[in-house]
C-alpha cells in the first residue's frame, strides 16, 4: 500500500492525522487540471472503487480488499470491486474514455 505511515493522505502539518475529504478532493482536481483530464470527475470515493477493482482483478480475494477497505461488510466490499462491471451495466456497455 501506498501513502503514508500511518494514513494514506497523511495531514500537511501532522502525519499522525489524516488530510480531510475536501482537501483530497482539491488535489485530485488540481491533479486531474494539470494532466488535462477533462470530462471525468475523480474524487476520494471514486479513487476507493478505483482500487478496489485493480486490487480485485490483480488477487482475487474480496477478503483482503475488504481488509484494506476497512469494510465491515462483504456486500459493500463486492460492490467496490465489481465497481466496473456495475459501471458497464449502467451504461449500457458504454465505456467512459479518459483522453491522453
Amino acid at each position: 500500500m501506498h501513502g503514508g505511515r500511518i494514513y494514506i493522505f497523511e495531514g500537511r502539518n501532522n502525519p499522525k492525522k489524516p488530510r480531510t475529504r475536501q482537501a483530497v478532493n482539491k488535489d485530485l482536481k488540481r491533479a486531474c487540471q494539470l494532466f488535462r483530464v477533462k470530462g471525468v470527475n475523480i474524487t476520494p470515493h471514486s479513487a476507493r472503487k478505483i482500487f478496489a477493482v485493480g486490487f480485485f482483478k490483480r488477487t482475487c480475494s474480496l477478503d483482503r480488499v475488504k481488509e484494506i477497505l476497512n469494510h465491515s461488510s462483504e456486500a459493500v466490499t463486492m460492490v467496490y470491486a465489481m465497481a466496473d462491471e456495475l459501471t458497464a451495466k449502467g451504461t449500457k456497455g458504454k465505456t467512459v474514455k479518459i483522453p491522453k
